[in-house]
């Protein structure tokens, strides 16, 4: 799922360089932590096309 959220959160230019890496390692960390911790709150909450997994 952690993979998925980075995927789907990271946006690519038309030349294949990142421009939020970032902000996609911090809602994927959002989720490992909320996994390993049990009173983290994800802010804001992940949306449903975050956590979508897509085939090629």
């Amino acid at each position: 799922m952690a993979f998925a959220i980075f995927a789907n959160v990271l946006e690519v230019d038309e030349h294949g360089q990142t421009l939020n890496d970032g902000d996609a390692q911090y809602r994927a960390a959002q989720w490992i932590r909320a996994r390993c911790d049990p009173g983290y709150q994800v802010e804001p909450p992940l949306a449903a096309w975050e956590t979508e997994l897509r085939g090629p």
